[in-house]
């Protein structure tokens, strides 16, 4: 193993004990992680191989809703040397699932920023919980600024594949998620393959662009209001959803549940239970060019998925359904709950 180079930017991190024989590599990763950041930044360059993170081992509390593998570090980035050969595979079963990648604001007391992750898989096909909870992501995080997610595969998540909320400057490029929530049922919270919280500054900034979510639980991307959860509703401006591909999601493919000032254009949607659905009162939101086909229940809903939570929110206000392409859609439109205004305009139906 390497001694430590205070002056080093690029870290190989198989020089520094990360084994594709080791059963269990999670100290030695995070022990390289708080090494990069004392060390003011750098890249962790992970070669190819199949390295194992044992969640029954080496999972701890961060605090009451997380439960984390490994903890990231600001200025740490992860690139991997191939998106498919470089495989970071989770094993175990635990009670209410654990995160391998994890960040809360409030338990490190900062705000996580320059640390990218690119060009490896997360797979957790192995890994598995006893109840079913919102933690069992790969990427959980909370307050992100100035990050890049981008050339990555998420493979059966049991909750949320990539699970990052509260974010500004955030570009999340070109990710493949298959079976992302793949242990969600209806009813439960979280389990898509994309979910971003937002809620915490008025710009929370960010692009979701190029990814394929595939066979996913509740949706295959969806952007919530946190402080909906709490009567404290604070709508962030300006996100954008678009060039994606959602097929087989168990329930919607893409869902905008609050916010404000969204675009969602150019979506290939198909072969999903629901299509688009807006509710939690969001308002000034586009849908826009969006291709939506033989969606088994609806294709666009205006939702009520949660009464207690919709009896205390704003109907939704100011959408725009526009130049969209709906085609062979077994209910194109349901309004469980009515908005207070929106234009439909230019929208092609094809039975």
């Amino acid at each position: 193993m390497n001694t430590i180079n205070e002056n080093k930017k690029i870290y190989n991190a198989v020089d520094y004990g990360l084994s594709t024989k080791s059963k269990d590599n999670s100290k030695i990763l995070q022990s390289l992680i708080d090494l990069v950041y004392k060390n003011g930044g750098g890249i962790i360059f992970i070669p190819i191989g199949i390295y194992i993170f044992d969640s029954e081992k080496s999972s701890w509390n961060m605090n009451k809703n997380v439960t984390a593998i490994l903890e990231m570090k600001s200025k740490v980035s992860l690139i991997g040397e191939s998106i498919t050969d470089t495989v970071l595979k989770v094993i175990g079963k635990t009670q209410k699932g654990s995160a391998l990648f994890c960040h809360d604001i409030e338990f490190s007391n900062e705000i996580l920023h320059s640390a990218n992750a690119q060009n490896f898989t997360v797979d957790m096909s192995e890994a598995s919980l006893s109840q079913y909870t919102h933690r069992g992501k790969a990427f959980y995080y909370s307050g992100v600024r100035d990050c890049v997610f981008r050339d990555l595969r998420l493979i059966s998540t049991p909750s949320t594949a990539l699970g990052i909320d509260m974010l500004n400057n955030v570009v999340i490029d070109s990710i493949y998620v298959f079976e992302g929530g793949k242990s969600w049922a209806y009813g439960d919270n979280g389990g898509a393959g994309i979910g971003i919280g937002t809620g915490m500054w008025e710009h929370e900034n960010y692009i979701i662009r190029n990814c394929i979510c595939e066979s996913c639980g509740h949706f295959g991307i969806f952007l919530e209001n946190q402080g909906i959860f709490h009567n404290q509703i604070n709508y962030s401006k300006g996100q954008i959803i678009t060039n994606n591909i959602i097929r087989n999601t168990k329930n919607y493919a893409i869902g905008i549940r609050g916010g404000d000032t969204i675009l969602i254009s150019a979506n290939c949607i198909y072969n999903n239970t629901g299509g688009l659905y807006v509710d939690y009162g969001a308002r000034n939101v586009v849908f826009n060019g969006n291709l939506i086909k033989d969606s088994k229940d609806i294709a666009f809903c205006f939702g009520n998925e949660d009464d207690i939570i919709n009896k205390n929110s704003n109907r939704c206000e100011n959408i725009v359904i526009s130049c969209n392409t709906f085609i062979k859609n077994k209910i194109n439109f349901l309004k469980d709950s009515e908005p207070i205004s929106y234009l439909e305009q230019n929208n092609i139906f094809i039975d």
